[in-house]
C-alpha cells in the first residue's frame, strides 16, 4: 500500500506542474469605505470560524480610511469584527501546531488544558475503541463535546466508547491539511444543539491556495527507534470566477512496544519490587489447595509436565518464578500462602511481550474544495474527504485458557507434586491452573487486530446576499464512517480438550462425565468428606467433562493442560470475531443573517439557523457471536474470551434557532439565543428540547473586556445506548446479597444488623451471566453553564485573560450496576430492614421491572431436595438509565507577553492554565453528593502549559512545556507533577522553502510509577510511555 500512496502524491504533483494555477484572475478594486460603515468580507459558507487573530485593519495611502473585516467565529453565527467576545474562544494555527512539536491534530487538543481528562487511545489496547481519538473537555465525557469540521458536524466513530457512548473520532483530519482548529470551552447548545454541553471544537481545513505545496515530516523514536512518517501535497488555483483546492496526505506509523521501553519491560521495574509482595504475570500455573495439606504453587514441570522455558510450553519465553528466592524475586520469606513456583510470563528481555502502546497504520486523506461566483452573485462551495485507515495492535492479554476447581477427587489424589521449597504431597484439591500461550509459538497464537477504516464526507453549499442585505448559506453535508474489526477468538473446543472431553477416565465422578450447572456442585461436593463424596456421585469410567459456565472440571488432565500443541491444532479452536460496524449523518441548514434596526445608532445584529439531520448506525458482530440463544442460535460457536457488540439504528431530527447581538451601550453589548430541537419519537424520549443563552460583554476601557454568559445546554441520548442490542458476558465479584441476608436469619422485620452485608461469605460471591440492551426509553441530559471573565493588556504588550465557570448537568445517563440490581431485589422483598443490612443507598427502582431483569433458579436444592431460601441467581440484565447528577466548577487563565526588538529579534512568551476547584458528583437523588476531587484518586486538579518562542530573519526557535498536575494515588499518596517540555527550530532557507526540525519530550520524562496499578504500572488514561522522539521536515511552495 505505501507504493500506491507515494506514487498518488507523485501523480497529483506531476500534475499540478501543468496546471495554470497561480492566476487569481482580475484584481478589483474596491472603493474605501469609513471605519464606522465597515464592509463585511464575506468568510466561506463552509467556513463557520473566525481568523486565527483579531480581523485585519487595511488602510488606505490616499485617505488613510480603514476598512474592517467581520467574520464569523466559533460560538456565534453573527459576524463581527472582535475575536475574543463574551464566551473564550481559543484558536491554534497551524503553525501552532507545528513550532509546539505535536504530531497529530488530537496531540494539539489533548495539550489544552481543559482537556486533561482520562482518555482510551492507543497504548489502552484492552478498551472498545483502541484506534480512535478523543477529546474530552472537562472531564466529563468525549461526547459531550461538540466536534466540527468546516463549521458542520460529522459522523460519530462507528464503535461506542466504553461500548456505551458514541463520540467523534478526532485522528481522522491530518495534521497536514488543516489551517487552524477554533476552541470554544462553554455550553453552547442554543447555537449548535445537542452533544455542545462543555464546548465546540471546530476544525478549519486548508482553502483557498493560489499556490502548490509540497510538506514532508519524518519522525524518530529513541526507543525502539520506530518511524513515522508523512508526506502532504496541496495545489490549488483561482480562474476569473472560480477557485479550487486539492489536498493529498500520506502517513505511515510503525507499531510501538512496550517492551522497547526500559524501566516498563519488565515486572521487576514496579516499584514495590524487592520491599514488598509482588507477582508477575503468570504463564503457567497451578494452586493446590484444602483437605489438610498445605496450599502451593506448581510449575507443570513439578508433576512431570514441560519446563517454563520449553518451546513446547511457551516458545521459550517463560521463565522460572519463585516467591522465597532473593535473587529472583527480592525477598527471603514470602509472607502469604501459595508457596512454590509458577511459569513467568514476564516482560522485555525477561518475557518476550509485545503489546503495542502505539498501532501500527497506513492513512491517506485525499481533499478537495471548489467555489465558483456566479453572475448573479450566488456563492457555490463544495467539498469532499476521504479518509482511509488500516491499523494493527496487539492485545496484552494474550490467548490464555484457565481453568476452575476439579471435581475429580482420586485423579487429584493420585497426583504427587513437589519442588525444593513445598514438600512431596498429594491429596490436595485443585483449585486454579492456568496456560498461556505466547506470540513466539507462532502466529496463530498471537492476540491481534486489524482495523479497516474510512470515511466520505461531501458538502455542497450556496450562499448569497438578499436585496434587503441579509445574507444567506444554504448547505448539504453527508457523512459516511466505516470500520472493520478482523480477529479470532478461542472457543470453548480449547476448554474441552484440556479437560478431556469425549476421552475416557476411570476417575470421572459423574455418569454423564458432565459437572453440575450450579454452586451446588461446589458446596455439596468437595465440600463433603472426600470419600462420602466419590460414594455419593459413584464412579463407572464415563467420559470427562467440563462445565464452561462456572469452570469446573471432572478430570484432572495435566498431559492435555501443559502439552504440545501444534499451531494448526490451535488454530482449529479459534473462530472468526470480527466486528462490521458503520455510521452516517446527513444535514441540511440554512442560515441568515445580517443587522435589523439599531440602538442609538448601533446597528443590531442577528443570525436565524434551521437545520434537518438524519443519522444511523449498525454494529454487527461475527456470526459465532449471534449464534446464541439469545438470537436464536444453537451455541454452535461458544467464545470463551471478548463481549457481544451489538446494535443499530435511527433517528431524525429538526432545528431551529435565532440569536441577537444588542448594543446596549457604546461599550456594553448583550447576546441572546435560543434554539428549539425536535426529535422522532422512536428513537428517545427526548420530544421537544428548548435551549438558551444570554452572555454580556462591557468594554470599560479599550484595554478592559468584562464578560458573563449563562446558557442551557443538553445531550440526546447516545443512539448506541438507545438501540444497543442484547449482549451478554460473565460479570466477577457479584454478591447475592439476598441469599446471604436471608440464611442469615434476615427478614422485612429483621435487618440483622447495620452493615453486615460486608461479612457475607465468599460463598454468595459468584462470576455470573449478565445481559446488556438498549433502553428507548431515555430523555436528553440537562445543563447550566455560567461563566465569567476578565480580558486586559495588564501593560505594553501583556495580555491577561481570566475566566471562571460552573457547569452542571443533570439526568446523566449511567449504565446499569449488576450489584445494584440484586440489591434493588434485597430491598423490593424486604424494605427498610435489607437496606440497613446494606448501610448504604440505592436509586429507586421499579420492583416488577427487578423482578423480570434478575432471574433466579429453583428453591429447591437439586442435590438434597432441600428447600432453599431464595433460589440461585441464574442471570441478570441491565439496561442505562438517566440518574447521575454533576457539577464542574473552576477557572482558566492565560497570559501573553510579546517583544520586538531591532537587532535581537522578535520574543513571545504565553502561559494557559486551568484549574478544577470542584468536581460534584451524585449517583442518584437519595445518595450524598460527593467532591471527586477530595474523596476519589486519580483526579488531576490543573493543567498548564507554556510557550517561549523566538524569531530573528530566517530563524525561530520554540520551547513548549506542559505540566499536568498532582494527583491523588493509591495508598493515600500524592503524586508528583508531570512536566514535559518540546523544542522545535525553523529556518527559512528562501522564501518557498521551510526547514524544521523538533524534539518532543526533550528530557525523555516517563510517567510516575505507581504501585496501585499492576504492569505496566503507571496510569495509562492519562499518562503515555511514548518518550522523547526527534522529527526532521521542510515544506516547499511553488
Amino acid at each position: 500500500m505505501n507504493n500506491k500512496l507515494f506514487l498518488t502524491l507523485f501523480f497529483a504533483f506531476t500534475l499540478s506542474l501543468n496546471v495554470f494555477a497561480d492566476n487569481p484572475g482580475e484584481e478589483v478594486v474596491e472603493e474605501p469605505v469609513v471605519a464606522e460603515e465597515s464592509t463585511e468580507t464575506e468568510s466561506s459558507s463552509d467556513d463557520s470560524s473566525s481568523d486565527d487573530a483579531p480581523a485585519p485593519v487595511t488602510t488606505s495611502d490616499d485617505d488613510e480610511v480603514v476598512t474592517l473585516q467581520k467574520v464569523v467565529v466559533t460560538g456565534s453565527r453573527i459576524k463581527r469584527t472582535d475575536v475574543q467576545g463574551a464566551l473564550p474562544t481559543i484558536v491554534i494555527t497551524k503553525e501552532d501546531i507545528d513550532a509546539s512539536g505535536f504530531r497529530s491534530v488530537t496531540e494539539a487538543l489533548q495539550s489544552l488544558p481543559q482537556a486533561n481528562a482520562y482518555r482510551q487511545d492507543e497504548q489502552n489496547v484492552n478498551t472498545f475503541t483502541p484506534n480512535a481519538n478523543e477529546i474530552d473537555l472537562r472531564r466529563i465525557g468525549p461526547g459531550r463535546v461538540l466536534y466540527l469540521i468546516n463549521g458542520r458536524r460529522t459522523a460519530d466513530y462507528p464503535l461506542p466508547y466504553n461500548n456505551a457512548s458514541n463520540f467523534v473520532n478526532t485522528g481522522t483530519v491530518p495534521r497536514g491539511l488543516v489551517d487552524r482548529i477554533e476552541v470554544v470551552s462553554q455550553g453552547s447548545s442554543a447555537i449548535y444543539g445537542s452533544d455542545a454541553v462543555t464546548g465546540v471544537i471546530n476544525i478549519i481545513t486548508t482553502t483557498g491556495k493560489d499556490f502548490s505545496e509540497i510538506e514532508a515530516n519524518v519522525s524518530v523514536t529513541e526507543h525502539g527507534n520506530d518511524m513515522i512518517s508523512s508526506l502532504t501535497f496541496s495545489t490549488g488555483g483561482f480562474t476569473e470566477s472560480s477557485s479550487w483546492t486539492i489536498g493529498i496526505d500520506a502517513t505511515q506509523v510503525d507499531p510501538m512496544y512496550l517492551s522497547d521501553r526500559e524501566g516498563f519491560d519488565d515486572w521487576t521495574d514496579g516499584p514495590d519490587y524487592s520491599t514488598t509482595y509482588m507477582n508477575p504475570r503468570w504463564g503457567a500455573a497451578v494452586q493446590m489447595a484444602g483437605f489438610g495439606a498445605d496450599t502451593a504453587s506448581y510449575r507443570p514441570a513439578d508433576f512431570g509436565g514441560p519446563a517454563c522455558n520449553s518451546n513446547e510450553l511457551s516458545g521459550g519465553v517463560f521463565r522460572d518464578f519463585s516467591r522465597d528466592k532473593p535473587e529472583i524475586y527480592g525477598i527471603t520469606n514470602y509472607p502469604g500462602s501459595y508457596q512454590g513456583y509458577v511459569c513467568m510470563y514476564g516482560r522485555g528481555a525477561n518475557g518476550g511481550d509485545t503489546q503495542t502502546i502505539v498501532n501500527e497504520r497506513e492513512d491517506v486523506t485525499v481533499m478537495g474544495t471548489f467555489t465558483h461566483n456566479f453572475d448573479n452573485g450566488i456563492q457555490m462551495d463544495a467539498r469532499l474527504f476521504y479518509y482511509e485507515d488500516t491499523a494493527y495492535l496487539r492485545s496484552n492479554v494474550s490467548r490464555y485458557v484457565s481453568m476452575g476447581d476439579y471435581l475429580d477427587p482420586v485423579g487429584i489424589l493420585s497426583t504427587v507434586q513437589s519442588n525444593d521449597l513445598v514438600p512431596i504431597q498429594f491429596g490436595q484439591q485443585i483449585t486454579y491452573s492456568l496456560r498461556y500461550f505466547t506470540p513466539a509459538m507462532g502466529e496463530a497464537f498471537e492476540s491481534k487486530s486489524d482495523y479497516t477504516e474510512d470515511v466520505t464526507d461531501l458538502f455542497v453549499g450556496f450562499s448569497g446576499v438578499f436585496d434587503n442585505g441579509f445574507e444567506w448559506q444554504a448547505g448539504v453535508n453527508a457523512t459516511e464512517y466505516n470500520a472493520l474489526i478482523t480477529r479470532k477468538t478461542l472457543t470453548s473446543g480449547i476448554r474441552d480438550y484440556m479437560a478431556g472431553v469425549g476421552t475416557t477416565c476411570e476417575d470421572s465422578i459423574r455418569p454423564d462425565g458432565l459437572c453440575y450447572g450450579s454452586y451446588w456442585a461446589y458446596n455439596f461436593g468437595p465440600a463433603y468428606e472426600l470419600w462420602d463424596a466419590y460414594a455419593e456421585y459413584g464412579r463407572n469410567g464415563g467420559p470427562c467433562g467440563v462445565d464452561v459456565f462456572y469452570g469446573r472440571n471432572n478430570c484432572w488432565r495435566p498431559d492435555l493442560l501443559y502439552g504440545a500443541i501444534s499451531p494448526e491444532q490451535f488454530d482449529s479452536w479459534l473462530a472468526d470475531d470480527s466486528t462490521d460496524s458503520a455510521s452516517e449523518q446527513m444535514l441540511i441548514d440554512f442560515t441568515m443573517n445580517g443587522e435589523i434596526g439599531d440602538i442609538k445608532g448601533a446597528p443590531i445584529g442577528f443570525a436565524l439557523h434551521a437545520e434537518y439531520q438524519t443519522q444511523e448506525y449498525f454494529i454487527t458482530p461475527s456470526a459465532g457471536r449471534l449464534d446464541d440463544e439469545q438470537f436464536g442460535g444453537d451455541n454452535a460457536i461458544d467464545f470463551i474470551q471478548g463481549s457481544t457488540r451489538y446494535g443499530g439504528g435511527d433517528r431524525d431530527r429538526y432545528s431551529v434557532g435565532v440569536e441577537f447581538s444588542l448594543p446596549l451601550a457604546d461599550n456594553v453589548e448583550m447576546g441572546i439565543a435560543t434554539r428549539y430541537d425536535k426529535y422522532d419519537d422512536d428513537s428517545s424520549n427526548v420530544g421537544g428540547k428548548v435551549s438558551s443563552m444570554m452572555n454580556l460583554a462591557y468594554r470599560p476601557t479599550e484595554d478592559v473586556l468584562l464578560r458573563a454568559s449563562a446558557s442551557q445546554s443538553f445531550r440526546a441520548p447516545d443512539m448506541h445506548r438507545v438501540y444497543a442490542g442484547s449482549s451478554s458476558a460473565f460479570y466477577g465479584g457479584i454478591t447475592d446479597s439476598v441469599a446471604c441476608f436471608l440464611d442469615a436469619g434476615g427478614s422485612s422485620t429483621n435487618s440483622i444488623g447495620p452493615g453486615l452485608y460486608q461479612f457475607c461469605d465468599a460463598q454468595y460471591t459468584a462470576t455470573r451471566r449478565g445481559f446488556t440492551g438498549g433502553n428507548t426509553e431515555l430523555y436528553e441530559e440537562q445543563g447550566t453553564n455560567y461563566s465569567f471573565g476578565i480580558v486586559t493588556e495588564l501593560a505594553e504588550n501583556v495580555s491577561f485573560q481570566w475566566d471562571a465557570y460552573q457547569m452542571v448537568l443533570e439526568e446523566a445517563v449511567r449504565s446499569g450496576s449488576y450489584q445494584e440490581l440484586v440489591h434493588q431485589q434485597g430491598v423490593c422483598l424486604y424494605g427498610d430492614a435489607f437496606l440497613e443490612f446494606l448501610d448504604g443507598n440505592l436509586p429507586p427502582a421499579d420492583c416488577n421491572q427487578v423482578s423480570e431483569l434478575l432471574v433466579r433458579g429453583s428453591t429447591t436444592d437439586p442435590i438434597t431436595g432441600a428447600a432453599l431460601s431464595i433460589g440461585p441467581i441464574v442471570s441478570g440484565t441491565m439496561y442505562p438509565y438517566n440518574q447521575t447528577k454533576l457539577e464542574f466548577i473552576g477557572h482558566d487563565s492565560y497570559l501573553t507577553w510579546t517583544k520586538e526588538t531591532e537587532n535581537a529579534g522578535d520574543f513571545r512568551v504565553s502561559l494557559a492554565s486551568s484549574t478544577i476547584v470542584r468536581v460534584n458528583r451524585q449517583e442518584y437523588a437519595s445518595s450524598p453528593e460527593v467532591d471527586l476531587l477530595e474523596y476519589f484518586i486519580y483526579e488531576p486538579r490543573s493543567q498548564q502549559n507554556m510557550t517561549v518562542s523566538w524569531s530573528r530573519e530566517d530563524h525561530g526557535l520554540t520551547l513548549f512545556a506542559d505540566r499536568l498536575g498532582h494527583m491523588n494515588m493509591y495508598r493515600g499518596e500524592v503524586s508528583d507533577p508531570h512536566i514535559t517540555y518540546n523544542m522545535s527550530y525553523g529556518y527559512d532557507y528562501s522564501p518557498d522553502i521551510n526547514l524544521y526540525l523538533s524534539v518532543r519530550n526533550l528530557t525523555d520524562v516517563m510517567p510516575q510509577k505507581d504501585g496501585g496499578f499492576g504492569y505496566p504500572y503507571y496510569y495509562q488514561g492519562v499518562f503515555s510511555v511514548f518518550g522523547r522522539y526527534a522529527s526532521a521536515g521542510f515544506n516547499y511552495r511553488f
